[in-house]
């Protein structure tokens, strides 16, 4: 999980994210249509995988991001 908060961290350029919610819906936490889009490509480079759009609608928190992460590898 550190290693996709990093990510969102760097993505996102916001920082304090260790106090993020994993079980919250990332919208809720102040991370944007922009965030996410930028969040899911840097996801994509970092893990050598590809998220279509449909699975991008269906990552709501970041447990589903990281169960999503882990099911790709």
């Amino acid at each position: 999980m550190e290693n996709i908060i990093l990510i969102l961290s760097k993505a996102t350029h916001k920082e304090n994210l260790h106090s993020i919610d994993v079980n919250a819906d990332m919208w809720s936490q102040g991370i944007g249509s922009l965030d996410r889009m930028s969040f899911f490509f840097s996801l994509e480079k970092a893990f050598n995988i590809k998220i279509s759009n449909d699975e991008q609608n269906q990552l709501h928190n970041l447990n589903d991001v990281l169960n999503f992460v882990q099911s790709k590898s």
